[in-house]
């Protein structure tokens, strides 16, 4: 039986890394999500079980269909998404002493991301399709 595969935004770190890890520990084919580099590689590494970082920034509509298409290159469908990727405003500030800059790229992350992300790997077959 082949492998479930996962992509998990936001999984170099917290709560998405340990869920790539309890994916990875299950068999699942695990895409470690990130839009930082070298964390995002540690992370596979550290998980193991043959995860595989893949570069995304959630925030970039640019990068997510450059991440599709790399994804597309090493598997042929997707079964699972978690849509983890998140950040907080800064410093974790009150909306309302924020800019209008740090405020838009909060929801662009936060709200809009998770949207992007779906619809660019929408396209993808699910296993047995």
């Amino acid at each position: 039986m082949e492998p479930k595969i996962v992509l998990v935004t936001g999984g170099n770190k917290g709560i998405g890394y340990e869920v790539a890890v309890q994916l990875a520990a299950k068999n699942f084919q695990v895409f470690v999500g990130a839009r930082n580099e070298k964390a995002g590689r540690e992370a596979a590494a550290e998980i193991g079980n043959d995860a595989t970082f893949l570069k995304i920034d959630v925030a970039d509509e640019k990068s997510i269909h450059a991440a599709a298409t790399e994804f597309a290159k090493s598997a042929h469908h997707l079964d699972v998404l978690v849509n983890n990727a998140g950040i907080l405003l800064e410093k974790d500030e009150s909306v309302l002493e924020i800019t209008r800059a740090i405020f838009e790229t909060t929801l662009r992350t936060n709200a809009l991301g998770p949207l992007l992300v779906a619809q660019a790997f929408k396209s993808l077959p699910a296993a047995g399709n």
